[in-house]
């Protein structure tokens, strides 16, 4: 079966033509009543492809402008039918797919300047834990309203439960033009920082998106 047949096969009429691929319903956020043009089907489209689908000249790609999801044919295997990674490969009759990974070797340290002595950042850290803490927690509650994102984690292997077990979150960006949220370093125990063109920021940015938090041995 190709891209298409998949599509087809899960809403039958709903998917209508449109121009050089076709538009239905989005099957991970069910798209928008009267906006069907936002889920897209591609099928002859080689472009944007995975290694895998690449190397076997497995055309197709899909897309939905409303929660943001894309990918080949593997992906929508994998994400949308919820089969495995070897499952996939086997329902598209691929017999070894062992992708090739590039390594770059790891940074060296920087050399520590001599005589040089950390200061002293036990009440910064106390405060920088709790509003971590607290950005932990609130990250563990968004996520699964998140249908984008858990779709996205699911895809690497993460299910639910395993982003429950590990923390694992989403952050919300305030509401604005930026796509996260600023607080002042004063406040998180921070000192002020200086940037790369000299001048001094008195604020701290925190990114929107899945957040993956890292615990010491002692939580």
């Amino acid at each position: 079966m190709q891209l298409l047949d998949y599509f087809q096969q899960r809403f039958g009429q709903a998917v209508k033509s449109q121009g050089n691929g076709y538009n239905g319903p989005c099957p991970l956020c069910g798209g928008e009543p009267g906006k069907a043009d936002r889920f897209m089907v591609w099928p002859d489209r080689a472009e944007h492809l995975g290694e895998i689908c690449t190397q076997h000249g497995i055309r197709g790609i899909w897309s939905c402008r409303k929660c943001g999801a894309s990918g080949d044919t593997i992906a929508w295997l994998t994400r949308i039918e919820g089969l495995s990674f070897k499952q996939a490969l086997a329902e598209l009759k691929i017999e070894s797919g062992k992708i090739s990974r590039r390594h770059r070797p790891a940074p060296s340290e920087p050399a520590k300047a001599p005589g040089f002595t950390p200061k002293n950042s036990a009440n910064a850290a106390a405060l920088w834990r709790e509003y971590a803490d607290k950005l932990v927690c609130e990250g563990a509650e968004s996520l699964p309203r998140r249908k984008d994102a858990l779709a996205w984690l699911a895809a690497r292997g993460l299910s639910e439960a395993a982003c429950q077990a590990y923390s694992l979150g989403y952050l919300l960006p305030d509401h604005g033009k930026y796509p996260g949220r600023f607080r002042p370093r004063a406040a998180l125990g921070l000192e002020p920082k200086k940037g790369a063109d000299g001048k001094t920021r008195q604020k701290i940015f925190i990114p929107r998106g899945i957040l993956v938090p890292t615990f010491a041995n002692d939580g």
